[in-house]
């Protein structure tokens, strides 16, 4: 892969990553016009994903070090928990347990892992066809076509004001679900999670702060999912374009990510719904050529 290739692919991942139009659909369409196999951009939207994981990980430290707080708060409970349990020969009726989900971070912690069972299942179940759909361009402009309808449903959600404090568990389920749905090149995260977001009752703002804080745990997945296969793919497209795209990627995610919640409103939702379903008509073009 050449270096300016490289520099694209990287722009266009930073890019789509925190706005609702699919990095993966971009890439694997990007990569047609760019003469790379699509299996090769989406492999390299792997390796990028560090990158777009430092941006997001800088923008939301605060969030990240509270859902750290968070997480060793639930360990300790728990624990101390676990030891009153034993001690009560497995009684519940002891005034000595302690809450739980006392914080808005630990709740906002135990809802996101809730999310990621669904998104985690559905995700292994439409891999092969998510595979699949990165060597047919159809595939991806059917994902771009579904993307669009998304944007649309969650553009009529200005008036919802759900917040962490009353949010239910079924909500996250369905958010997970529709997470999960998105691993289709075409498919984004982000509109996907938005538009589950809408029919849960989000604000805004907390549908934005959500689906930051769950592309954490999702990226890290990847990556792990990925595994020892990114050695291979960084010999196959080369070290020098690999860490040029990760750092492109990073950087130009960086300063979009800071404008995201400005920009998902519900009028600018519906540019992005038109933006992508004429993403889908060009994949459609691109595939009959």
């Amino acid at each position: 892969m050449a270096i300016l290739q490289a520099i694209i692919l990287g722009c266009i991942q930073g890019m789509a990553s925190f706005l609702p139009i699919s990095s993966s659909g971009h890439l694997v369409l990007a990569g047609s016009f760019l003469g790379i196999s699509a299996d090769l951009s989406l492999k390299f939207l792997t390796l990028m994903h560090i990158g777009t994981l430092a941006a997001v990980c800088i923008v939301m430290r605060d969030d990240i070090i509270r859902l750290w707080h968070a997480l060793t708060g639930l360990v300790k409970d728990g624990i101390y928990n676990l030891g009153i349990l034993v001690r009560n020969a497995g009684s519940f009726e002891s005034r000595d347990y302690r809450p739980m989900l006392k914080t808005a971070y630990r709740r906002l912690l135990v809802y996101m892992l809730v999310s990621m069972g669904p998104s985690i299942l559905i995700s292994l179940i439409l891999r092969s066809f998510a595979e699949l759909g990165a060597r047919n361009l159809l595939i991806t402009a059917m994902g771009f076509l579904v993307t669009a309808l998304m944007l649309m449903v969650s553009s009529f959600s200005e008036r919802r004001r759900k917040r962490p404090e009353s949010t239910r568990y079924s909500d996250v389920l369905i958010i997970g679900v529709f997470q999960g749905i998105a691993v289709v090149p075409g498919v984004s995260r982000l509109a996907m999670i938005m538009a589950g977001c809408s029919l849960a009752g989000f604000s805004r703002k907390y549908t934005i702060r959500y689906a930051m804080l769950i592309s954490i745990p999702t990226i890290i997945g990847g990556l792990l999912l990925e595994g020892t296969s990114s050695v291979s793919i960084a010999k196959t497209i080369g070290i020098g374009p690999c860490l040029i795209g990760i750092l492109i990627a990073g950087l130009v995610g960086y300063y979009v990510l800071r404008y995201t919640i400005k920009l998902l409103s519900g009028s600018m939702n519906r540019i992005f719904a038109i933006y992508c379903l004429t993403a889908g008509v060009l994949s459609v073009i691109a595939y009959l050529h």
